[in-house]
């Protein structure tokens, strides 16, 4: 199944369902139902914040589609597992990242390769009011976005990209 596909899959689920949020709103269950395997219906309501009746009527749409199956909660199919990976979502769990205190191994690693990759760019221009922010807050706010389903399988744009936080995301 191509991109095209899926989306269009997804827009017709969306649109049989009446699901306001449209496309997205659709994609943002099935990606709860991936990283949660087995969901009660009242779990992707609270976590997508969608009401509770309008997740029923799109998860029925996922079922006769073969997307979706009920076994002690919501669960993928293989079908809706290659669907949501056609789209660019592969992660089955969001890495935790709530370390407003302490910061783990992994963003530790992520952000001395990043200072490597960042050592060669120009200092700030502070007559612009430039600055650069540390390679911890790129990766904070990387994190940030993840967690908001703002990355996976996402087309990003990035405009004045002078922290790297285009990089960071990369990384």
């Amino acid at each position: 199944m191509n991109k095209s596909e899926a989306e269009d899959i997804l827009i017709q689920v969306s649109k049989d369902s009446r699901l306001q949020e449209g496309y997205q709103g659709v994609r943002l269950i099935m990606r709860e139902i991936l990283r949660g395997e087995t969901v009660p219906i009242h779990d992707i309501s609270r976590a997508t914040g969608i009401p509770v009746p309008v997740v029923s009527a799109t998860r029925r749409e996922l079922e006769k589609r073969k997307l979706l199956s009920r076994k002690g909660g919501a669960i993928l199919t293989d079908t809706g597992i290659k669907l949501l990976n056609s789209i660019g979502i592969f992660d089955t769990e969001i890495p935790d990242f709530n370390c407003q205190y302490e910061i783990s191994d992994t963003v530790t690693k992520l952000a001395s390769q990043f200072d490597e990759l960042t050592g060669q760019r120009p200092s700030p221009d502070y007559s612009l009011d430039q600055s650069h922010a540390t390679s911890l807050t790129c990766f904070k706010r990387v994190m940030y976005f993840h967690q908001s389903d703002s990355i996976e399988g996402r087309d990003i744009a990035i405009l004045g990209d002078d922290d790297l936080t285009s990089l960071a995301i990369v990384l």
